[in-house]
């Protein structure tokens, strides 16, 4: 044993040393896969020989309902501050994010080259007059008739026409449905309570924690060494293989992540797109096939009253649930055009 068995102990006990953060990483990344992906699906797509790229499609397609639900391990909020307090993977996050397009339900955000930059257009896009829970007095005539309507229904037939704080209080009515009981409390209450009732609800701002914790988690899903390289991951284990390498497209500019906003929830969507290529990589010929991918997470939203000096506001925080912190991905094939197969006598 000491002749043979302890130079080999010794031997592994060194490769180890050698390149621990790397042989951690990958432990760490098989866990997540193995966790994400349904063994049968994963163990087919490894060992598949497809025979052409109609045949990958067809594939896809037959199991696109497990392509396009897969749930990946839960974002901890602890791995979360780690990632983005650690200087380098954070420099490395800030020079991701400005390659991403950013959008707040449709609206592009400004490009941001610091975190305090990217926390504050953000902090302005999601606190924006349109985004908040009273849409406010709209301009356009045409919708006149049917906003009097409404009120008139709500209001039971009352005059509307010269009445615009009763067409006011209808659009916040009808905008918010998860608000019945201050809505109910504001008509019963009288023309000043209902006025604060409207006037603290146009005052409604998402909680400073909120939009730091999303903009922790834009930076996570930016950076292409944190969590954010999931959907690579994931693509790479099933499309990947000795003879095929998985890389980011090169079209356009990188990815997007999209912000929707609700009433009641923020939904975080980030889109990729990733070529395959055959091996050795070569950039001038076209990709064998692009895959696009979708990771999603809601953050569950609630109202919270507080003080702001003499004035009560209502401030929109992070509800927790059993679903925060749950991503899904959703991997799909772009788009082929069946083209006619031309045969002509040689």
């Amino acid at each position: 044993a000491d002749a043979h068995l302890t130079p080999l102990l010794v031997s592994y006990v060194q490769y180890l040393q050698g390149d621990w953060e790397n042989h951690v990483a990958t432990c760490e990344l098989e866990s997540m896969l193995s966790r994400a992906l349904d063994p049968e699906i994963r163990n087919m797509f490894k060992t598949i020989e497809f025979a052409s790229i109609g045949h990958l499609l067809d594939v896809c397609h037959q199991h696109r309902d497990d392509l396009q639900n897969i749930v990946l391990p839960k974002a901890e909020e602890e791995d979360i501050e780690k990632q983005v307090s650690d200087p380098k993977l954070l420099k490395q996050a800030m020079k991701d994010v400005r390659r991403e397009k950013i959008t707040v339900n449709g609206r592009s955000l400004p490009p941001a080259k610091t975190l305090k930059e990217l926390i504050f257009v953000l902090t302005e896009a999601l606190n924006s007059k349109p985004l908040t829970l009273s849409h406010g007095k709209k301009k356009r005539k045409s919708k006149r008739g049917k906003r009097q309507a409404a009120a008139a229904a709500i209001f039971g037939g009352a005059d509307t026409t010269t009445d615009e704080s009763a067409v006011e209080s209808a659009e916040s009515e009808l905008s918010s449905g998860t608000e019945n009981e201050m809505d109910a409390s504001a008509s019963s209450s009288g023309g000043e309570a209902g006025g604060r009732a409207r006037m603290a609800r146009r005052r409604s701002v998402i909680d400073t924690t909120t939009i730091e914790y999303m903009t922790r988690r834009i930076l996570v899903a930016a950076s292409r060494t944190g969590s954010g390289g999931d959907s690579f991951f994931v693509v790479r284990d099933l499309f990947g293989g000795e003879d095929v390498e998985v890389i980011p497209s090169s079209q356009g500019s990188g990815g997007t992540i999209e912000l929707i906003v609700r009433l009641a929830s923020v939904t975080i969507k980030c889109h990729g797109r990733y070529d395959v290529y055959p091996k050795p990589f070569n950039d001038r010929c076209e990709p064998l096939i692009q895959l696009h991918t979708n990771t999603e997470e809601t953050v569950s939203m609630h109202e919270v009253r507080s003080i702001d000096g003499h004035k009560t506001v209502l401030t929109l925080q992070e509800k927790m649930t059993d679903t925060t912190g749950n991503r899904s991905l959703s991997i799909r094939p772009a788009l082929y055009e069946k083209v006619a197969d031309w045969r002509t006598p040689s």
